[in-house]
């Protein structure tokens, strides 16, 4: 299970989550404090649940009842049903995916925003630099 500590939808899987951990072999991962490893499985909302067959490079996503029994006869082969969405499990972490990790932390965000900010008004200045070159040179010309 992938989830998030804030999600109403996770908290109220634990119990039965529980229950299946003591039948079955089973993982919980806090995707806020493992963002790289929700990134490898593609984790776009919370709770997300996904099978992975031992030696398996492949996932299968869970969209039954969340129960124990629906989870138990996903578990024993219903992951092989033509309808369950395969995800393929990134091996590596990409460049794309730390950019997004590093734009989370707000502080940095905003650091970007000045830098962004003081590069538009360099421009800026420059541009009208050049425009009063531009109609000094206008002005010279036309005293001459």
């Amino acid at each position: 299970m992938f989830y998030a500590p804030w999600c109403p939808h996770c908290i109220k899987l634990i119990p039965t989550w529980e229950i299946l951990a003591q039948q079955s072999n089973v993982a919980a991962v806090n995707c806020e404090q493992n963002t790289r490893l929700c990134s490898r499985f593609k984790i776009k909302g919370f709770p997300s649940l996904i099978y992975i067959p031992p030696q398996s490079k492949l996932g299968y996503k869970f969209y039954g009842n969340r129960t124990n029994d629906e989870f138990d006869l996903f578990i024993k082969g219903g992951w092989k049903d033509e309808n369950i969405l395969q995800i393929e499990i990134s091996q590596e972490y990409s460049l794309t995916d730390e950019l997004i990790d590093y734009l989370k932390d707000p502080m940095l965000l905003g650091v970007i925003v000045v830098m962004l900010f003081l590069i538009f008004m360099i421009l800026c200045m420059n541009r009208l630099d050049a425009e009063g070159q531009e109609i000094q040179k206008n002005k010279e010309k036309k005293a001459e």
